[in-house]
């Protein structure tokens, strides 16, 4: 309710204040290279797959990223914008 937590998926919960760091990095990634892969991300944060694909997944419905195939690319730069 205070907003300190989003839910990316059923049970899995970021800081907010994370999630925004989070697309920080994935936008630097972005901008340099036209896109983004669930890899880079995942070498990037030192997560497991799933996790990442979740990641992804969930700023893929913000509007945030939009895959296309392996990829994925900004749809919206400004969604995470402090």
């Amino acid at each position: 309710k205070l907003g300190y937590l989003t839910p990316i998926v059923k049970d899995r919960f970021f800081l907010t204040e994370t999630l925004y760091a989070y697309a920080r990095l994935i936008k630097q990634i972005a901008e340099e290279k036209g896109k983004v892969s669930v890899n880079e991300v995942r070498d990037k944060l030192n997560f497991g797959r799933k996790l990442t694909v979740q990641l992804m997944e969930y700023f893929d419905r913000m509007g945030f990223l939009r895959r296309k195939g392996n990829d994925h690319i900004l749809r919206d730069k400004n969604v995470f914008d402090l």
